[in-house]
């Protein structure tokens, strides 16, 4: 039993390894603006259609940006706990998940 939870604890340290190195992208405001971040949660990128550069409301353009990466934090955590669950059939593991 106490080898294959070392074996279930390695296969998601490195299912853990694998996420935090992929790549996320959400799109929002109707695209306008295309957010990029690691599984680690680390902002890698941000595209941003002239359209919006043109609005003279910078506050609209900071509402969006605040908005679309909240929403990809919150897709990257819910890829992760389910990959992770996955592995474990469902069960919490206590410090990994």
């Amino acid at each position: 039993m106490m080898k294959q939870m070392g074996k279930i604890q390695r296969d998601i340290e490195k299912k853990q390894q694998e996420i935090d190195v992929k790549i996320f992208e959400k799109k929002t405001a109707g695209d306008a603006i295309v957010l990029k971040a690691t599984g680690a949660k680390k902002l890698v990128g941000i595209e941003i259609d002239d359209t919006l550069i043109l609005l003279e409301d910078k506050e609209i353009l900071q509402d969006m940006l605040v908005l679309g990466l909240n929403e990809l934090i919150t897709e990257i955590e819910m890829y992760s706990e389910t990959e992770l669950q996955k592995m474990t059939g469902g069960m919490k593991m206590p410090g990994i998940f």
